[in-house]
């Protein structure tokens, strides 16, 4: 019975020990020549993931309550600057996301504004 008893335990522990543990939210979720946008400070909940060098493109109105949610940012791109709108049309222009710069924490003017990102030309 002791035995069987050690063998119970040791399989909850290994159990416990295995089970998978959230992904961490970092800088690195946004590759090379993108530009991204985070729904809280410090790079935390992915909202948008893109290429560089494209125009004005309403990712955060998808039904997912992804509008007026960023709070950090990162343009990974060495070539082109990006733009943060406060409307899906492109108006309103919050933000240039400067080529290769990021902010883990945007100012209360911009925090949870987002409607649109154009991720060339800057705004």
């Amino acid at each position: 019975m002791r035995i069987r008893n050690l063998v119970i335990s040791a399989a909850l522990v290994g159990t416990v020990l295995a089970a998978p543990v959230p992904a961490e939210a970092t800088l690195s979720q946004c590759a090379s020549n993108k530009m991204c946008v985070w729904g809280n400070n410090g790079y935390d909940w992915l909202l948008a993931a893109q290429l560089h060098n494209q125009g004005l493109l309403d990712v955060f109105n998808d039904g997912l309550n992804e509008d007026d949610a960023a709070d950090s940012w990162a343009n990974r791109s060495a070539s082109y600057n990006g733009c943060l709108y406060d409307d899906e049309a492109g108006q309103n222009s919050l933000l240039t996301m400067g080529k290769v710069s990021n902010d883990t924490n945007m100012s209360v003017f911009d925090s949870d504004k987002t409607d649109a990102m154009r991720t060339n030309r800057g705004c």
